[in-house]
This record gives structure tokens, C-alpha cells and sequence, in this order.
């Protein structure tokens, strides 16, 4: 399978490279990236930014002795510290949200889970069941958190239909994600019950939390591999082949007869098996060939195949509004595929939901906005 236009472009792969490559090979990789690139000018998306504690970690590993290594060792402390002060802050909101009968479910293992080659994570990423939804968005408000970019009353159950998750922020600046659809955009048959019933204990902060077992963990970051963002994340592909490499260690072991099964059950093979084959191609045997036969053989329909396409492919328009129309044909593929319910009246109605706006004169004064900046 091609690998889709929103996978690494070359500088990008080369880093990836750097970072998960053994040996002479990751050295290779980053001196050939560094020849092109000018590391102090360089202007970082966030993908690739978040992959430097992990390319610092393995050129150490190999005694590289490159200029810009105390550079790359101070983003490395950095990283790790934020990522610990963000497991605080995210046990901080589970315990408050079970305090409250609010079952949670940790989406990614947090970062003391993969030591051994560190991605720290600013994220906490919680997927929590739909009804409890408007309990949990209250109780985080009233602890000094607030959703970004909009107030907790646009939050309506009309909103949430065309959204799958919610960013909150707190005072510091620190983020928690709510979740109601485990595999975001891409959520097909079954919802989310068998994650809920599939989960592994883990110890955060001398609190037990349910974590996605590691099969389910790869399906879900496949899909976020796939989807086109404003700010892509190729980190997410480097996270799928730590898991994997654990489970080459034995410490937790993918089962990869369930990673087929829930594939198809939730029609994300395409995904999957894009960033699957694509990783297959960077990083030879990252899975097996069988399991790769297994997920090609499932069948795909054609409104998966137009889902994928409209998930996948970047915006044709410029602009907010390029944005908002792309979103707006993601929604039409996704109401085709069973994802959704009922469609909101057309693009304005779809766009009002959207941005938060269910007033017309809320959404025009919001266009008025979009338009002086994208001027």
C-alpha cells in the first residue's frame, strides 16, 4: 500500500529514523537529516519536536558526539519533566473523576510505562461513557478547568455528536482531553464497550487506572496516524513502535489476533493497515507478515474506503473556512458509515455546532473573526 500524502515527508521520516533505528543506522539517519536541516533556524511542527527526547535518548545510547547533543539534552529533561508533572496533573483528574463514580479510561500508557526509550507525553487522554459525559465536564469545571476554545455550555449533546473529544485547560496551563469515542472520528459498529471491557490495571500515582490493552492502543493510534490534523502528530507512529517493541520484550505482549478482530469489528482496517505497512517499510518486521495478510483479507466497503479518503486527505481550500468545509465533508462520510446520527442542517448548520455557535449571530460575529484573520 502507497503510503497516503499525510505520512512523513522525507526530513520528517529521517528523524523518525534517527530516533527508532539501531545503531550506525540512527546515526546515519540524523547526520543526513542534520546536513539538511538547520537545527537553530529550524521551524518545528509539533510532530516532529516531540520526537527529539527520543532521538536524544538513542544517540546517546551510541555515543554520538554531534555539536547540538547538549541541545538535544536539555528539550530531552524538559520533555521528561513535563511529562511527569502532566502524569500528576492527569492522575490528579482520574482520582477526582472516580472520587465522583466516573469510571475513566487512560487512551495511552503513561511515560515511566516505556523508560527504556522515553517519549514523554504532555497528554492525558481519557475516554469516559457518553452519558456520564455532562457529569464529568461539570465536575471538571468546578475544579478550575475549562474547555479550550469554547464555554462548557457549548459543550450541548448536538456539539458533542460532531465531536469526539474535548480539550480542557487548567490555570497552568496544563491540558486533560475528554473522550467519548475511543477511536475519535473513525468510531464504527459496537461503540466502545469492548474497550471498556478489555482494559489492563496500571499504577499512576499510587492510583490504579484501567489502561487500553496494547492491541487496542495500536488501533487507536493507527487511526490518529492516519487522520490529517493542522498539526500533524508523527510522534503517534514513533508510540506504536515502542508498544511493539515491548511486546517483542515480553512486557506486554500485542495480541495481534485481537488487533485483527477489532479491526473489523470497528472498520479501521484501512487505517490500520496504512500505518502498519508504512511502518513495515521504515522499519522492517515491525509486524508480523501474517497478521498483515490477516488485515488485508478483511473486507472493506466502499463508504469505509470513502470514509478513509475524507479523513485522510489535507484540505483543497485555504483558509479557516478551507478547514471548516474539509470537516464539513468528514462529517458526510462519517454519517454515511454509520459513525453519527442525524445530520445538522447543511454546512452553516454544521459549522454553528462546530465552532460552538448555535446562534446565527454567535456564528456570524465567529466568520467575521475567521475571515480578519486568515486576511
Amino acid at each position: 500500500m502507497t503510503p497516503p500524502p499525510f505520512y512523513p515527508h522525507p526530513e520528517q521520516e529521517l528523524l523518525l529514523a534517527a530516533a527508532l533505528l539501531p545503531g550506525t543506522e540512527a546515526i546515519a539517519a540524523w547526520a543526513e537529516w542534520h546536513a539538511r536541516v538547520n537545527f537553530e533556524r529550524k521551524q518545528w511542527d509539533v510532530g516532529s519536536f516531540r520526537l527529539l527526547p527520543l532521538v536524544y535518548r538513542t544517540l546517546q545510547q551510541n555515543g554520538t558526539d554531534d555539536p547540538v547533543m547538549d541541545r538535544l539534552k536539555g528539550i530531552y529533561r524538559r520533555a521528561w519533566t513535563e511529562g511527569q508533572l502532566q502524569q500528576q496533573v492527569g492522575a490528579g483528574v482520574v482520582a477526582a473523576l472516580q472520587d465522583a463514580g466516573i469510571p475513566a479510561l487512560l487512551l495511552q500508557s503513561p511515560p515511566t510505562a516505556v523508560e527504556e526509550h522515553p517519549l514523554p507525553s504532555a497528554d492525558t487522554d481519557l475516554l469516559v461513557r457518553p452519558e456520564q459525559i455532562p457529569t464529568a465536564i461539570a465536575l471538571l469545571t468546578r475544579r478550575g478547568w475549562q474547555p479550550v476554545g469554547r464555554a462548557p455550555e457549548q459543550l450541548t449533546p448536538a456539539a458533542r455528536q460532531i465531536r469526539p473529544s474535548q480539550p480542557f485547560a487548567n490555570a497552568q496551563g496544563r491540558t486533560v482531553t475528554l473522550h467519548w469515542r475511543a477511536l475519535g472520528d473513525w468510531q464504527g459498529n459496537g461503540g466502545d464497550e469492548t474497550f471498556w471491557t478489555e482494559t489492563r490495571s496500571l499504577s499512576v500515582s499510587d492510583r490504579t487506572v484501567q489502561v487500553l490493552q496494547p492491541a487496542h492502543q495500536i488501533a487507536r493510534l493507527a487511526t490518529l496516524a492516519c487522520a490529517w490534523a493542522p498539526l500533524p502528530r508523527y510522534d503517534r507512529l514513533a508510540e506504536m513502535v515502542l508498544l511493539l517493541r515491548r511486546a517483542e520484550d515480553g512486557k506486554d505482549g500485542v495480541d495481534w489476533e485481537r488487533l485483527v478482530q477489532v479491526s473489523q469489528q470497528h472498520r479501521v482496517a484501512l487505517p490500520v493497515r496504512a500505518s502498519l505497512a508504512y511502518l513495515n517499510r521504515l522499519f522492517v518486521g515491525t509486524a508480523p507478515d501474517a497478521s498483515m495478510e490477516r488485515l488485508g483479507q478483511i473486507s472493506v466497503s466502499g463508504v469505509e474506503e470513502r470514509l478513509f479518503r475524507a479523513l485522510a486527505r489535507p484540505p483543497h481550500l485555504p483558509g479557516q473556512f478551507g478547514h471548516a468545509w474539509q470537516f464539513y465533508q468528514r462529517y458526510h462520510a462519517q454519517a454515511a458509515a454509520g459513525v453519527l446520527g442525524e445530520k445538522p442542517g447543511g454546512f452553516i448548520g454544521y459549522t454553528q455546532l462546530h465552532a460552538g455557535t448555535p446562534a446565527l449571530s454567535g456564528f456570524l460575529r465567529w466568520s467575521v473573526r475567521k475571515l480578519l484573520r486568515t486576511s
